[in-house]
């Protein structure tokens, strides 16, 4: 792979980040708008996601076939997608037990994650990794709280894992714009310091040419 398409992968994986961050803001925010209808509404968005993703699978495997040798596991793999999405979305109910559940090992991955990016922070002498590590800890804990149920009513539990998760995911989308944006002013820095010193030198030569 060169350097061109690792800057494009990179460039996808980025606009991947913002955009699945920008869904997990969507779905907190329902979660607290509609805290008693948010399991009907995620277990159904579930189904439908699979459903997709198993069509997208055989159309790949259609397009694909005659290209890969082991092709046939886009077939069933599209068709396994497409045959679970439509019994969630047939029965949603069976799978809406495990939502909050679910939902708080969720946001305690992403503390963990947001941990990870702290000590990578750090390891760079980026600014602002205390905070990252003060958000994570915090992130964890929410996720540890949310798994054990302190609240007693389902709603509010609901509502509390919405609060988390929109809070959550803004904070990636602007750490990770905060963190692209910082990584461009230090490449910034650098440019022009090796046209100083290309400058100077041109200088010494003219001198030199200059005196004989």
């Amino acid at each position: 792979m060169d350097l061109e398409q690792v800057k494009k992968k990179a460039k996808e994986i980025y606009r991947n980040f913002i955009v699945i961050n920008i869904g997990l803001v969507v779905l907190g925010i329902v979660m607290i708008i509609f805290p008693d209808k948010s399991k009907d509404i995620i277990c159904r968005a579930v189904g439908i996601m699979l459903c997709i993703w198993g069509v997208l699978n055989i159309i790949d495997y259609i397009r694909l076939r005659r290209q890969e040798v082991f092709g046939s596991f886009g077939l069933i793999s599209g068709c396994a997608c497409i045959g679970f999405g439509t019994y969630i979305i047939i029965m949603p109910d069976n799978l809406a037990a495990f939502i909050t559940a679910a939902l708080s090992i969720v946001l305690f991955i992403c503390g963990v994650i947001k941990l990870q990016h702290a000590i990578d922070f750090a390891h760079v002498k980026s600014k602002g990794w205390i905070s990252q590590v003060i958000f994570a800890l915090v992130m964890i804990a929410a996720g540890v709280v949310s798994f054990f149920n302190p609240f007693g009513a389902s709603d509010w539990l609901m509502r509390f894992v919405g609060i988390a998760l929109t809070i959550s995911s803004i904070w990636d989308i602007i750490t990770i714009i905060w963190f692209n944006k910082n990584l461009k002013e230090i490449k910034g820095e650098k440019e022009p310091r090796k046209k100083r010193v290309a400058d100077s030198s041109k200088f010494v030569d003219v001198e030199v040419d200059n005196e004989k």
